[in-house]
């Protein structure tokens, strides 16, 4: 069952993982579910691994300032506020749209959180580039360099806490 997808920085809740390690150098970690059902999963030897991830400060300090997390039509996750893209997954967005790359532990949690949200990459509300952000982002205004100092500011005070 979902949790609810109203929370907001302040209570971004700590999530139960199960991820799956191959066996072999350089493999990836594939997270397979998240939710409290999962500690039956716990003693299960081979590859899997419980874990419980946390809101990076970064991730936090963006749900503070009302930042939305979404999976984009092609299946990466992007971050919005304020109506425009500001952090995202994928390199191409990133470069194109003038905006920072998720760093690994953000996008760990991100996934863990769209499954436990019930997010999807076809879900009705998702936001759409073209009409929010036509082109790429060009100087930024008074209220861009606002929410980007806020934003500095929210993620150095959780990082001393």
């Amino acid at each position: 069952m979902p949790i609810p997808v109203d929370h907001t920085a302040t209570n971004l809740p700590e999530l139960l993982a199960l991820f799956f390690h191959p066996q072999g150098k350089g493999r990836k970690a594939v997270l397979v579910d998240v939710g409290p059902h999962l500690l039956e999963a716990a003693g299960r030897p081979d590859d899997y691994i419980l874990r419980t991830l946390a809101p990076p400060a970064g991730i936090q300090a963006l749900a503070v300032l009302g930042a939305q997390f979404h999976l984009c039509r092609q299946g990466t996750i992007r971050v919005w506020l304020a109506g425009k893209l500001v952090a995202a997954e994928a390199e191409a967005d990133c470069t194109h749209y003038q905006v920072r790359s998720l760093d690994h532990a953000e996008l760990e949690y991100l996934s863990a959180y769209m499954v436990a949200t019930g997010r999807r990459w076809d879900d009705s509300d998702q936001p759409d580039i073209s009409e929010t952000t036509a082109a790429p982002v060009a100087s930024a205004s008074i209220q861009d360099r606002l929410a980007q100092g806020l934003y500095r500011l929210v993620v150095r005070s959780l990082q001393q806490s």
